[in-house]
């Protein structure tokens, strides 16, 4: 049997009720089908280096892009699961009977679809790969990989230009064009 682990984490205090609903959500789907659940507050920034910290300063989503990788990385490490899955803590499930983990290869990515407002009140619509939903097998290579990438991208760039999503959500896409990552459905 697939041992599955799945990991959260949110800053410690101020969690909007939304919020709670999220990770309340997301903790009982994984209680449903007997999937280990595993949270991190602030302590998963932790995770990063400190020159990677210092780096980026006060970018939290940099910091948390590197760190859940790390986090997941040493899951797997550990043994202790065969597949380790990562929700952003908006995530919420309202059908845990439906909602099936999917990684048929090595590694699979969540879909985000993105509503933006262009001019005259005309939107676009845009399709990208995202980390909000990351699972990762047992000696994945993607893994390390994204890892090194991450921490090399973040050594090179001048720290007053890291955009938010840099590493994450604007990072994903570009490397799915050239390799062609699994999306979940």
């Amino acid at each position: 049997m697939t041992r599955v682990c799945v990991l959260q984490s949110y800053r410690d205090i101020g969690i909007p009720d939304w919020v709670c609903q999220c990770l309340d959500s997301v903790e009982s789907w994984a209680a449903y089908h007997d999937f280990a659940y595993k949270f991190a507050g602030d302590e998963l920034l932790d995770r990063a280096p400190d020159w990677y910290r210092t780096k980026v300063g006060e970018k939290i989503p940099v910091v948390t892009d590197l760190a859940r990788l790390l986090w997941i990385h040493e899951e797997l490490a550990s043994g202790t699961c065969d597949i380790a899955l990562w929700l952003d803590a908006d995530t919420l499930v309202f059908a845990p009977e439906t909602l099936v983990p999917e990684v048929p290869g090595t590694c699979s990515f969540g879909r985000e679809y993105w509503l933006q407002e262009r001019t005259r009140g005309k939107h676009r619509i845009y399709r990208n790969v995202h980390n909000a939903y990351c699972a990762f097998r047992y000696g994945c290579p993607t893994l390390p990989f994204l890892i090194d990438t991450v921490e090399k991208l973040i050594s090179k760039v001048d720290p007053d230009f890291v955009a938010t999503q840099f590493v994450g959500p604007q990072l994903l896409p570009n490397m799915h064009n050239t390799v062609g990552f699994v999306i979940a459905a």
